[in-house]
């Protein structure tokens, strides 16, 4: 190897201390990864999700409807409940 290059070599990969605390936060488990928080488009998404289920259980389910019933509705509903 060239002469250049070890002494680059050296300079740069040179020991370094530690930091002081370093034995600590590896014996008690710190600097973990930090818990991230969730991003402004997923709670939008989230949001609108949510908002879309509920306007489709509201107005989608003919069950929940408080509207008068027509005729084929109460025809349908006595000939198939047997009343």
């Amino acid at each position: 190897m060239s002469e250049w290059l070890e002494q680059e070599l050296a300079r740069e990969l040179a020991p370094v201390d530690a930091p002081g605390d370093l034995w600590l936060r590896i014996r008690i488990g710190g600097d973990r990864a930090p818990k991230r928080k969730p991003s402004a488009f997923l709670m939008a998404a989230a949001a609108m999700f949510l908002v879309a289920a509920g306007a489709f259980w509201l107005w989608g389910n003919p069950a929940r409807s408080s509207g008068p019933q027509t005729a084929s509705q109460g025809t349908c509903y006595t000939c198939h409940t047997s009343l």
